[in-house]
């Protein structure tokens, strides 16, 4: 039996909506430790669920899609019922946490990572957000979403091996 909405129009709408509050949707995984989310964002197949399967004991928002907004205690990641390859199961989570920092990823045989500017952050994490971005206002605004998250929220590219010494890397940031 067919949907009766089509989850890609839903997240479209919930897209524009988050926008019109100064937030987006992006195309990530978020896990939280200790009170504090990091997200995890890249294209299909840079390793969002991979993360979230290395994630243990702690909470996992989300393997594919995350909201990300603002408040008056900085930017904090949400979960969204868009998930990906990790199902239902793996977002256990209907919650929110504070973000500790963002990490655009790339599968490499070693760790290693690299802070990026506002600008760089910027760049890499405008392709990830689930919006149309043909009407210059939604562009201008997404932009303006994005360039808030990019200043406060410390960025960076994260090369990893697919092993559980993620977090004690990552922890090390």
């Amino acid at each position: 039996m067919p949907a009766a909405v089509s989850p890609n129009l839903l997240r479209l709408v919930t897209g524009l909506v988050l926008l019109d509050a100064g937030a987006f949707m992006l195309h990530a995984s978020a896990v939280v430790d200790r009170g504090r989310a990091r997200v995890f964002w890249g294209p299909s197949g840079s390793g969002k669920t991979t993360i979230a399967k290395l994630a243990g004991s702690r909470l996992v928002l989300n393997d594919e899609t995350v909201a990300l907004r603002q408040g008056r205690a900085g930017w904090s990641a949400v979960a969204t019922p868009f998930f990906g390859q990790g199902g239902p199961t793996m977002a256990r989570v209907n919650t929110s946490a504070p973000l500790r920092a963002g990490f655009f990823l790339r599968k490499a045989a070693s760790f290693s990572h690299r802070r990026l500017s506002p600008p760089e952050a910027v760049a890499r994490l405008f392709g990830q957000v689930f919006l149309p971005k043909r009407a210059r206002h939604v562009v201008e605004r997404l932009v303006a979403a994005l360039t808030a998250f990019a200043v406060e929220v410390p960025c960076y590219e994260l090369r990893f091996a697919p092993d559980v010494r993620l977090w004690e890397y990552v922890d090390g940031l």
